[in-house]
């Protein structure tokens, strides 16, 4: 079994061991950015019960709130489930507005948890388990809750000098996000998940020079594999990958310009599709009987292909050739 810090120390040692750091770090005058940033590392390791250095955060603002990933760099099963136990773990505690565990990783009151604290039960906290790792999501649609979220997740970020989207840099109205409109973020079309997808999808396609991607022609179908070296970025193709397998299974389309991908959800329910999550990232083999759906499947892995080789470039072509086409979304 796993031990856990915070089930192996009360509340109250905790005060303690806080009070303590808090008193050590007052005895020095001057502050050493790169020590406090070991000093951190050190009660991450604690308070997470994995190496930091042997790991990495990631923390993303979306539309809808935020997102924690957080996943070994190694091949280690012990040290993920660790971490997946500590992720599962600061749901609940999140959950019931418990912020202990950062406070003591951070050595402070971290900013954004006491609204958060306070508006917890406007706040829907999300586990699922990724290769490596896994990935705690925090939803809402209370406009304060939303805030105190994203400077939770700023000052994520900046502390643990780690990766993720930044909500500064999001859009608010203006043609940003390689000219793609807040409303478009939005979801025109009032689908509440559009805009979280299509956060991913930015950020896969501003790095897509990090991915590799190989696809095979099957006589009924394609087998294609996706994946990155970078673990963040491996993530996100896991997250956008489950996201489809779902859009697919429940048949709410998701499409910005593609002319093969509403024949593919008219006729999920005559497609086989085998999904294999890796550390690195997505195997799928997909197949049909019907030829004229095998051609759907091979068109849009070419699709996929073109933007992950081009990014964000492939995609504003596409728009603009479905505008000007009629395509729909």
């Amino acid at each position: 079994m796993i031990t856990r810090y915070r089930s192996a120390l009360s509340s109250l040692m905790l005060v303690a061991v806080l009070s303590l750091v808090s008193a050590c770090a007052s005895d020095s005058e001057t502050s050493d950015p790169d020590a406090d940033f070991a000093a951190l590392q050190e009660r991450g390791e604690v308070g997470m019960g994995v190496d930091q250095y042997a790991s990495t955060h990631r923390f993303d603002d979306i539309a809808d709130g935020g997102r924690i990933e957080f996943v070994h760099d190694g091949q280690d099963e012990e040290a993920v489930e660790t971490i997946r136990a500590h992720l599962q773990e600061i749901r609940t505690a999140f959950g019931e507005g418990d912020f202990s565990i950062p406070a003591f990783v951070h050595d402070q009151v971290v900013p954004g948890t006491d609204r958060m604290a306070e508006r917890k039960d406007r706040i829907e906290f999300r586990y699922r388990d990724l290769p490596g790792g896994g990935e705690l999501r925090m939803v809402t649609s209370d406009p304060e809750a939303l805030e105190a979220i994203h400077e939770f997740m700023a000052f994520q970020r900046d502390d643990h000098r780690s990766g993720g989207m930044d909500h500064g840099t999001m859009d608010h109205g203006t043609m940003d996000h390689g000219g793609m409109s807040h409303r478009m973020m939005q979801g025109a079309t009032g689908d509440p998940s559009f805009a979280a997808d299509m956060q991913i999808i930015h950020e896969l396609l501003t790095h897509h020079s990090a991915i590799t991607r190989t696809v095979d022609h099957l006589p009924n179908g394609i087998r294609t594999l996706t994946e990155s070296t970078s673990p963040a970025i491996a993530g996100l193709i896991i997250s956008h990958v489950r996201s489809m397998e779902q859009r697919l299974e429940e048949g709410e389309v998701f499409n910005l310009f593609s002319h093969t991908i509403p024949e593919i959800f008219e006729n999920y329910d005559r497609i086989q599709s085998e999904f294999e999550y890796t550390y690195t990232g997505v195997a799928v083999v997909q197949t049909s009987e019907d030829p004229q759906i095998v051609a759907a499947l091979q068109g849009h892995a070419a699709e996929v292909t073109e933007m992950v080789d081009e990014g964000m470039i492939a995609m504003m072509r596409g728009m603009m050739q479905s505008r000007m086409g009629g395509g729909s979304r």
